[in-house]
């Protein structure tokens, strides 16, 4: 049984996540679209 979670705050998350400092050190390049996919595979 998987049960689907919601985050009505996701795009700000997003947002923060990019505006993160540490965002820029990581090997795959993080934007809008893969940075929101993340998320939702962790909800």
């Amino acid at each position: 049984m998987t049960t689907a979670l919601s985050f009505e705050g996701l795009d700000d998350l997003v947002a923060m996540a990019l505006e993160d400092p540490s965002c820029g050190r990581n090997p795959v390049e993080l934007n809008a679209d893969n940075m929101r996919a993340l998320f939702e595979a962790a909800l």
